[in-house]
């Protein structure tokens, strides 16, 4: 069984070389409240670290209030960007803190 997984790369939006995003996390739902999404984030993180990125993005769908209470609780936050004519939000994370 997979309980999660995560995908990292370089920034699609905007597109920028030094920055990293954070593009697919997931866990079970049968797995919440695990450590598993936890301990996801910050394999990802540290990823993008080794590769260099200084500040990473992600992606997620607005009014997603558990998805905002775990990125949040991880040190990401809100940027002020949107797309997709608002459904979806931009957080912002410092890697080098």
């Amino acid at each position: 069984m997979i309980a999660g997984f995560t995908g990292i790369g370089p920034s699609r939006d905007p597109i920028d070389p030094e920055l990293g995003e954070l593009d697919t996390i997931a866990v079970d739902p049968s797995m919440w409240r695990c450590g598993i999404g936890r301990t996801l984030m910050t394999t990802a993180i540290n990823c993008l670290m080794a590769d260099g990125y200084r500040e990473a993005v992600l992606w997620t769908l607005a009014g997603y209030q558990q998805g905002k209470h775990f990125y949040e609780s991880m040190g990401w936050r809100l940027d002020g960007a949107t797309w997709d004519e608002g459904r979806r939000i931009r957080y912002w994370h410092c890697l080098n803190s």
